[in-house]
């Protein structure tokens, strides 16, 4: 936790943290205060300083980082997730599943060729496939993320604390 300054404005605040940094190390400040594991700390412009925060490290187990499949392998339950308010997705050589995300990406992978999905291929299958047809625009881009993710496009927050993936995280290009 960080020591407590009682009411200050936001500059005040940015100067004492300043002193603050001059006699703690960044790792300190973040390891010790924050309960975040950082990465390399490289200096960004003047003035600014730039945080990677270690891949599956996370805010006191809050949000792992990870390619959605990776994720699943780390904490499965993850995969029993639901994206969509349909009861059932029909995947191929299977009985009707519920929509949950092992099914998705299994359902996604036996649609889609094998490599180099590109963005077309993905909302073909996102707007076009039987399964999303009658998804609202927050499921199709929830499952846009995940699949996108399945691809390697992109790594998702997991939230350990929520047991699943933490969208409201993730802005979109």
């Amino acid at each position: 936790m960080l020591p407590s300054f009682g009411e200050v404005t936001n500059n005040q605040y940015i100067a004492l943290l300043d002193d603050l940094m001059l006699h703690t190390s960044i790792s300190d400040i973040f390891g010790k205060y924050l309960g975040i594991d950082i990465g390399p700390v490289t200096e960004a412009g003047e003035g600014v300083v730039k945080i990677i925060v270690t891949r599956g490290g996370g805010a006191r187990g809050y949000a792992h980082i990870g390619v959605i499949e990776e994720l699943i392998a780390q904490y499965p339950q993850l995969g029993d997730c639901v994206i969509g308010a349909q009861s059932a997705i029909s995947i191929k050589d299977m009985p009707d599943m519920k929509p949950m995300i092992k099914y998705w990406i299994k359902d996604y992978k036996d649609k889609v060729a094998i490599y180099n999905h590109t963005n077309l291929d993905r909302v073909q299958y996102i707007c076009h496939d039987k399964n999303t047809r009658n998804m609202n625009d927050e499921e199709r881009r929830q499952l846009n993320l995940i699949v996108k993710s399945v691809d390697g496009e992109i790594e998702l927050p997991y939230s350990t604390r929520m047991k699943k993936i933490d969208f409201s995280l993730i802005e979109e290009e």
